[in-house]
This record gives C-alpha cells, structure tokens and sequence, in this order.
C-alpha cells in the first residue's frame, strides 16, 4: 500500500487488509492485516491579534491558529490589566475557553469596555494565550503550541475637552505669517 505525503495535521490514521481470493496460491494463517499510518506534519500553533475600540466598544481579537488542521484545538485566555484596569472601571476582566473544531482557523473573542464621563488618554490591557490542547483524541502527536502569546488592547478615550459648569476657557492661538 502506498501512502501519500501531504501537509494537513491529521490524526493518526489506522485501516486493514483483507485477503478474500487468491489465483494460484492458497490463503493461510490469518487472512487480514492491520497498518497504521502515523502523521509526519506539525500542528498548528497560535498566535492574538487585534484590539482597538472607543470606551463603550468592544474590543475585538482575533485568535489563530497557523494552519487548518483535521484535528480540533481548544486555548484558554485572560486578561489583565495595564492602564486600564477594572477597578477603575475601563473594562471587563474576561476569561475563557476558545474551540476550534476541525479545518477552523480564526475565532474572535471580544472584551466589553465601558464608556465613562472622564477625559483621559487611551489605555491599555493584556490578553494572553494559555494552555492550547489538541482536543481530538488523547495520544495525539502532541499539543500546538504559542506563537504570539499577548497582546495588547487599546481603549480610545471619547469625551470632548470641556469646561466645568459656570466656567469658561480661553485660548491662545498662534500665528506666524509666512513671507
């Protein structure tokens, strides 16, 4: 039997022979055999982009996975904080499982942020990858493994400069005529 070389991430594949007829020779001892054809190719591994959004959005990433595969993944992620924290209430902390079933490349994953009455600078958070795991059979060739394990989220600020109430502010424009 002839096996052909590709470059897909399969499981192991096993089949039998059976012998059932013969011309010129007579069948004995056991008339099958068994083979296994063990897979040669890498997994995939993972890899974050993405994340910017206006407070109020969610931010959207994109998980990856380097290659399709015939097998089924799953990665866990998290968040954590950078200038944006949760305690002063810039985003959610999320934490999860991502599946990708058999052939799927991408999945989104999206971290609400919420929308304040302050006048800020952007901020940012962390989503790390942890943990990937080949979900399809134990025994498998192994586990993909973490190409870009973080990445970091922006939350754009969307309050207009203004003045406290009763107040007013002035402004010093420059101008500098060109000869």
């Amino acid at each position: 039997v002839i096996t052909l070389n590709d470059s897909i991430d399969e499981p192991d594949q096993e089949f039998n022979l059976n012998i059932t007829a013969s011309t010129n020779a007579t069948i004995g001892g056991p008339s099958f055999a068994s083979a296994k054809i063990i897979d040669d190719d890498d997994e995939p591994s993972f890899s974050i982009t993405g994340g910017v959004a206006e407070e109020g959005q969610n931010v959207a990433f994109t998980i990856s996975l380097s290659s399709a595969s015939e097998q089924s993944f799953s990665i866990q992620y998290a968040t954590s904080d950078g200038t944006a924290t949760t305690s002063g209430s810039d985003y959610t902390t999320t934490s999860g499982t991502v599946h990708f079933p058999a052939s799927t490349i991408n999945q989104n994953i999206f971290i609400a942020t919420n929308d304040d009455a302050t006048t800020e600078s952007s901020e940012t958070f962390t989503v790390t990858l942890d943990t990937p795991l080949n979900t399809t059979a134990v025994g498998a060739n192994g586990n993909a493994s973490i190409d870009a394990a973080a990445i970091i989220g922006t939350i754009t600020d969307n309050d207009m400069l203004s003045a406290p109430t009763g107040k007013s502010m002035s402004f010093i424009v420059l101008y500098q005529r060109r000869k």
